[in-house]
């Protein structure tokens, strides 16, 4: 083999390792993401859930419909 073969192998497994490294990272951040918005919209349904709640226990009818 010579040096001009071994450093483009070099250069091309450098590049797909690269691609490969940046595809992952990728994913996890858009994975964190989904996941932080998707406890957000758990809190807000949880506090939805307790006015709902408080409402009807409270017989609020108007609230209720607000809600």
């Amino acid at each position: 083999m010579d040096l001009s073969t071994v450093l483009g192998s070099g250069v091309v497994a450098g590049l797909v390792a690269g691609l490969v490294t940046l595809r992952t990272t990728e994913r996890k951040i858009a994975i964190e993401n989904i996941t932080q918005q998707r406890k957000v919209w758990r809190d807000k349904v949880r506090e939805k859930a307790l006015e709902t709640s408080k409402a009807y226990k409270d017989n609020d009818v108007s609230k209720l419909k607000e809600l």
